[in-house]
């Protein structure tokens, strides 16, 4: 209006519209959303125990009936890591086999080298390979070429890991290693162009493990992947698959069998 005018506008308003289930239902949905949630966690958290169950009556099974391995087992640890999260594997491993200390090789990966050059220090001799992480890639890298050699890459990044990336930010060690780890980087783009023997690698991984791809980048191996639960930190799964029965009863089951690990 005009300042100081006063006026009265009539005009005809709209129906109203349909309610929406929230103004018609209150929180009612909202309740049955949430316990339908804990219905779905709950469930979760049952079928996860009833998996982590079974693989332990399976693994007390092993230890009760040790075999013996017929060639060396090479345990490969992460970057920048050791063997103290290997502990429950290793304890299941001596129980599963009784000439395990004999056969058992353990590298050592902390040094300023290229992961080719990491892989030099491996046997020349047919054997199985263990390699947690950047274990899993010189395990790889070790066997170009080789159909003999067997590679169980436990939450290893085949197609590197943007962690890399964050890693040479930050100045940690061994940048060699880091540099070789960067998604397209020149050694992983040459070694997805490489021979690599798919048929005898498996990939392990715990669903929802950020340092790790869903799909192994060197050929159609056999990946398979595993359930983390819900109470299990995602960052705590990159290393939690050392300690999981279902994974541990896979590789113990694999390892006392002797054909091809694609028929297994």
């Amino acid at each position: 209006t005009n300042i100081f005018e006063t006026a009265a506008l009539s005009v005809d308003l709209p129906s109203p519209a349909t309610p929406t289930l929230y103004v018609q239902h209150g929180n009612v949905l909202l309740i049955v959303c949430s316990i339908g949630i804990i219905c779905a966690l709950v469930v979760c958290r049952i079928r996860h125990r009833q998996e982590q169950d079974v693989a332990k009556n399976e693994l007390r099974h092993f230890a009760s009936n040790p075999s013996e391995l017929s060639r060396s087992l090479v345990l490969l640890h992460g970057y920048n890591s050791d063997f103290h999260n290997w502990d429950r594997l290793l304890d299941h491993l001596r129980k599963s086999f009784s000439n395990l200390d004999t056969h058992l090789v353990c590298p050592d990966l902390n040094r300023n080298h290229s992961i080719t050059e990491l892989a030099m220090q491996l046997p020349t001799s047919p054997a199985d390979y263990i390699g947690h992480s950047l274990g899993g890639i010189v395990a790889v890298e070790g066997s170009i070429g080789n159909t003999t050699n067997r590679i169980f890459a436990l939450s290893s990044p085949l197609r590197g890991t943007w962690m890399a990336i964050l890693g040479k930010w930050m100045k940690r060690p061994f940048p060699k290693i880091l540099t070789d780890l960067i998604p397209k980087s020149s050694y992983l783009t040459a070694r997805s162009k490489s021979n690599v023997c798919a048929s005898n690698l498996i990939s392990f991984r715990i669903n929802g493990d950020p340092m790790s791809t869903t799909t192994a980048s060197f050929g159609s191996c056999d990946h398979r992947e595993y359930s983390g639960g819900w109470n299990l930190w995602l960052p705590n799964r990159h290393h939690h698959i050392l300690k999981d029965p279902r994974v541990i009863r896979d590789i113990i089951a694999l390892l006392r069998r002797n054909e091809n690990i694609v028929d297994a």
